[in-house]
């Protein structure tokens, strides 16, 4: 005996609920036409940690490294789980893109690139896993970035504190606003946040937040959950158990 009913109302209403989240997680909302820009991106951020999520899967628990190392192109590895350019971009970062080379408002945490195994994170919940960006373009939807092609402009990387800032394109910055209280360098690679005093972040447990840059502590891994960040200009980040940040790069 068959148990399909397609004139079940119940089917019908799942059916909307399935079309509605669909357009809820991609790009739909991150058109101008959205009522809040803010909230777009945020919704950006929740797309691209559902495309880690299913990236790590795939992979035996593996984040994405980045094609050319220490997590740098990173967005062409997600890109089959995304599938829309549109997603990567920020609509309130002004930097020019071209149709071969999008906007990409996101930078990926060269730490989780070094430990890309998700299960080894000490408290997901405080690790940043994705972050804005600006001055920065890549060809997202091809595997390699275009770099057997000969491209030189990929999705940056970085572990939060000046310097480290890798896109191969050059001039890419951190729209974050200075990380942790630290102390700029004579020439910093850290633009004002682009909304309202603060950035939104994609953390490795999968939930997005928007905070001020006092409250992210950026730099290298911790020895220790409970240490603290070190260095003037860069250093260690602080542990994810440390309590002085909300968020930090460190995963231990």
């Amino acid at each position: 005996m068959s148990h399909r009913d397609h004139g079940s109302p119940v089917l019908s209403i799942l059916l909307a609920v399935a079309v509605i989240a669909v357009a809820v997680l991609f790009p739909i909302l991150t058109t101008p036409r959205s009522p809040s820009r803010i909230d777009a991106c945020l919704w950006n951020e929740k797309g691209i940690g559902l495309a880690l999520v299913q990236y790590a899967q795939d992979n035996d628990g593996q984040l994405p490294d980045g094609t050319q190392g220490e997590g740098e192109g990173w967005g062409g590895q997600v890109f089959p789980y995304i599938k829309d350019a549109r997603t990567y971009r920020c609509y309130e970062d002004e930097t020019a893109g071209a149709a071969s080379s999008p906007v990409v408002s996101y930078g990926y945490n060269a730490n989780a690139a070094r430990q890309p195994l998700l299960g080894k994170y000490a408290s997901p919940a405080h690790t940043v896993l994705v972050f804005e960006v600006a001055h920065d373009t890549a060809d997202v939807a091809l595997p390699d970035e275009g770099a057997s092609q000969g491209a030189v402009s990929f999705s940056a990387a970085g572990d939060g504190t000046d310097g480290t800032l890798r896109s191969g394109r050059g001039g890419e910055r951190y729209a974050t606003g200075l990380l942790g209280g630290r102390t700029p360098a004579e020439f910093t690679d850290f633009d004002e946040p682009r909304h309202g005093g603060g950035a939104n972040y994609l953390l490795a447990d999968g939930h997005v937040r928007w905070l001020q840059p006092q409250d992210v502590s950026g730099g290298t891994d911790a020895a220790r959950p409970r240490d603290p960040q070190m260095g003037a200009t860069r250093g260690t980040a602080a542990g994810t158990g440390n309590g002085a940040y909300k968020a930090t790069f460190s995963w231990k």
